[in-house]
Formats: structure tokens, C-alpha cells, sequence
């Protein structure tokens, strides 16, 4: 079609949470993009070629995804945290992915791909009356599937167990439990390998938990130059080159505190790691090391905004995702919240 001449930089993307379209026009040409957009979203075109090639290039993504160790070692912690069946510890197979026809694509479309469960965003010089009243032309008539409820469907949630069953098992009757804390360590066999791959973690929060700026605050005084791990684990004891730990805090669901390093001296590096994190716990940062926390994460926190582009996308993700706005104060006042949130692990039984 001549008309996708007039779509500069059309991007698509699907993830766990959402898909995406983007582009950009001249002002002029806005009419015949949405139009091409539109076509996209109610009458997609899901050639089987497409689908094929698709198929095979994420086949040869699979067979080498254990090339690398260190993702092995992620993707089996996050097996046992959340659970061999859970959907946040899925990975895709090669007889899952070469299972996948056009139909099975135009069944999940008209499920999900729906107009009250999208948000639309335009930025750029036009009149927004006269912008607004070209979206209702072209977009107007957009409705749920045939065969679609009237209502979207609940989008699939799990709760991150307390304390998985697999480690629960692990550490034994409950009474062997209670007398004291299991310490468990999963290994996968890589003959040949120079170094280990070292992960260790615990169940973490979401993005609407009140202590997510304060642990990403607290995450900035373990890591990089002058952070607790990096001096501690690399500088004063060379055991790994590059270490680590952070909160994973995804939108709808808890995460995972993670740390994280290669190292040839494994046993040792596990046993300072544990000891470095436990220190945290009863000697919080100094007032120093939070403000240098703090002023690394707003300064870069300044690139959300950096062009139209970028303020217009955030401003959509939060609103699809039902998110209050992120601002600068969330950061700049997590000091205090830190030193709390520390205090209450020290006084945690």
C-alpha cells in the first residue's frame, strides 16, 4: 500500500502487560495513518509466511537461550520463587512456539485487542479540536470482536506465595523450621564453565507498594562505585567483577529481590554476599550514601521527560496501567523511608 510511504517509524510491540504501536507522521498525512492504523487493529493481515518466519527465529532464540549461564541461573530462581507452573516463571518451548497457527494469533487479537482496553495518544503541532474530531471519524466505529463480551475479561493474575513450596520442603519439618532459618542451594551442572553464575533472591514487592522508592534508593547504595556490594564483594575482596542486587517491581504483581554476580570462587562468594545483605540490615546507609543515591536517580530520572515522545509515552503506560504519575518527590523524600523501612527490618522478629 503506498500509504505506509507516509508512516515514518512505525514500531509494534507486545509484552506480558500490553501491545504497542507507534509511528510518526507529518501532521498532514495524520487522517491516513490512523486510517492504516485502524486497519491494523480491527482487519489485521496474519500471513502464514510471516507467522513461519517469526517461528523460526525465535526456535533458534530457545535452542541457545542456555548458552548463556547466568540466564539459566534467572530463569530457574525464578521457577522456584514463583513456582514451576506460575506464569510469571513461563518460558516458551519449541513445541509450544511451532504450535502457533494465524488462527490461534486472530483468536487472542480479537480478545485482547479491544477499544476499552486501549488508550490513544497524539502529540505534535495541530489543533486538538480538529485532532480529536479526526480520531472519531477514523476510529469511531472500532468495537469489541464479534463474539466478544460487551466487558473485557479479567486480565490473569497470581499471588507470589509467602514462602514457596518448594523451599518450604527444602527446610524441613515445620518445627526445623521454626529453629531455624533454611538456607538452600540449587545448582545446575555446567561442565567446562570458567565461572559460576550466582543469583540469589526472595520474594520483593509491586510498583504500588509504598516502598518501592525507598528500596530503589536503598538498591542505589548497594551497587556501582562507592555501593556497599561493589566495594565490599569486587574492591576489598575480588571475588567477582561486576555484583548486583536489586528489587524487581512489576505493575500487577509482587517481584523478586535479586542479587546477582559471576565469580570463581562461588562458596566464599555466597557466604560474603549473605553477609554483606544482613549488615544492611542492622547498619543502614549514612545520610551521605543516600544522598548520592538519591541524586544518581534523579538525575536520570529527568530522561523520562526528555522529548514530547517520551512524556506522551509515559503518560499512556501509566494511565492503561491505572498508575497514579511518577514525580520527582517520590524519590527526593525516600531518605527518611529508608532509615524506617530499615529500622523495622532490624525490629522484625
Amino acid at each position: 500500500m503506498s500509504g505506509w510511504r507516509t508512516w515514518l517509524h512505525p514500531l509494534a510491540s507486545a509484552g506480558q502487560q500490553s501491545m504497542t504501536f507507534d509511528f510518526q507522521c507529518m501532521s498532514g498525512d495524520t487522517r491516513e495513518v490512523l486510517g492504516l492504523l485502524a486497519e491494523l487493529l480491527q482487519q489485521p493481515a496474519l500471513p502464514t509466511d510471516k507467522l513461519s518466519m517469526v517461528q523460526a527465529q525465535v526456535a533458534n532464540i530457545i535452542s541457545h537461550r542456555d548458552d548463556d549461564a547466568s540466564s539459566v541461573a534467572r530463569r530457574e530462581l525464578y521457577k522456584l520463587l514463583y513456582g514451576q507452573d506460575s506464569i510469571y516463571a513461563r518460558t516458551p518451548t519449541l513445541s509450544g512456539v511451532a504450535s502457533l497457527t494465524p488462527a490461534d494469533l486472530a483468536a487472542h487479537i480479537a480478545a485482547w485487542q479491544r477499544p476499552d482496553g486501549a488508550v490513544l495518544g497524539l502529540v505534535g503541532d495541530f489543533s486538538s479540536s480538529d485532532m480529536m474530531n479526526t480520531v472519531k471519524d477514523v476510529l469511531g466505529s472500532w468495537s469489541p470482536a464479534a463474539g466478544q463480551p460487551a466487558e473485557q475479561r479479567a486480565h490473569p493474575h497470581e499471588d507470589l506465595p509467602d514462602l514457596p513450596a518448594v523451599l518450604a520442603a527444602a527446610a524441613g519439618n515445620q518445627q526445623q523450621q521454626q529453629q531455624q532459618q533454611s538456607q538452600v542451594v540449587y545448582l545446575v551442572d555446567r561442565p567446562g564453565a570458567k565461572q559460576a553464575s550466582v543469583y540469589a533472591g526472595e520474594p520483593g514487592i509491586s510498583l504500588s507498594d509504598p516502598d518501592c522508592y525507598a528500596l530503589d534508593v536503598l538498591a542505589a547504595t548497594l551497587n556501582g562505585f562507592g555501593g556497599t556490594l561493589f566495594d565490599e564483594l569486587r574492591t576489598r575482596q575480588g571475588l567477582a567483577y561486576s555484583v548486583a542486587a536489586s528489587w524487581d517491581s512489576p505493575v500487577d504483581h509482587n517481584g523478586l529481590f535479586v542479587a546477582a554476580a559471576e565469580t570463581v570462587q562461588p562458596a566464599r562468594f555466597i557466604q560474603e554476599l549473605s553477609s554483606v545483605l544482613s549488615s544492611v540490615r542492622e547498619q543502614p546507609p549514612t545520610q551521605q550514601a543516600l544522598s548520592k543515591a538519591k541524586a544518581g536517580l534523579l538525575n536520570s530520572f529527568v530522561f523520562n521527560f526528555a522529548s514530547t515522545y517520551s512524556q506522551l509515552q509515559r503518560t499512556l503506560v501509566f494511565q492503561l496501567l491505572g498508575l497514579p504519575p511518577v514525580s520527582r518527590g517520590g524519590v527526593s523524600s525516600s531518605a527518611q523511608i529508608v532509615l524506617q523501612h530499615i529500622e523495622r527490618l532490624h525490629n522484625a522478629p
